[in-house]
């Protein structure tokens, strides 16, 4: 967040420290995994639409791009569906 002015180093919330923790590219065997263990324990009768959004939102979190994040879902839930 802020520069400690008498050390000079950044504070635990700084950009630098968010950005060391994003998914590196071709990372997306990571995300699938994640959507799959997430998708086990979404109740069964969920909209399709809210399992979607709650999925992407939860690999935004995590730090993938939104088109990884749509993608993987979009794939694994059509997986899911057969």
């Amino acid at each position: 967040m802020f520069d400690d002015a008498e050390t000079g180093s950044a504070t635990a919330n700084s950009p630098a420290d968010r950005s060391s923790r994003r998914p590196v590219p071709g990372d997306e065997q990571t995300a699938i995994d994640l959507v799959r263990r997430k998708i086990r324990s979404l109740p069964a009768g969920l909209d399709h639409a809210k399992a979607s959004r709650r999925l992407v939102d939860m690999l935004a979190r995590r730090g993938y791009s939104p088109a990884v994040a749509y993608a993987v879902v979009k794939a694994e839930l059509a997986e899911a569906d057969r």
